[in-house]
């Protein structure tokens, strides 16, 4: 999730509030099912990583580098959480959804 919304993320790391991001992904402020889905995480041993403005233009410009693939900030957000799970030393042994 975002710097500026951040409510099931922010159980499982910690960054800056911003008041606005550059990836305009849709929210969910109220997060409603909050408790519930930050369990289904914990039960599974998944997490959440929260993504600032400048890892979500570096991982945008790293994949272009790498891949020739122009992407949204949105699919940047995705790829910047795996990003930050292989920096946590994060291990997994079977597929990955970004």
């Amino acid at each position: 999730q975002t710097t500026s919304c951040h409510p099931i993320a922010e159980a499982f790391d910690t960054a800056e509030t911003t008041d606005v991001s550059i990836a305009d992904c849709v929210v969910d402020q109220v997060a409603h099912r909050k408790q519930a889905v930050i369990e289904v995480i914990q039960q599974t041993n998944g997490s959440g990583w929260i993504v600032t403005n400048e890892e979500l233009n570096a991982t945008k410009t790293l994949v272009k580098k790498e891949t020739n693939l122009d992407i949204s900030l949105n699919s940047a957000l995705s790829v910047a959480g795996l990003q930050k799970a292989i920096q946590h030393d994060w291990m997994w042994n079977g597929p990955e959804a970004c």
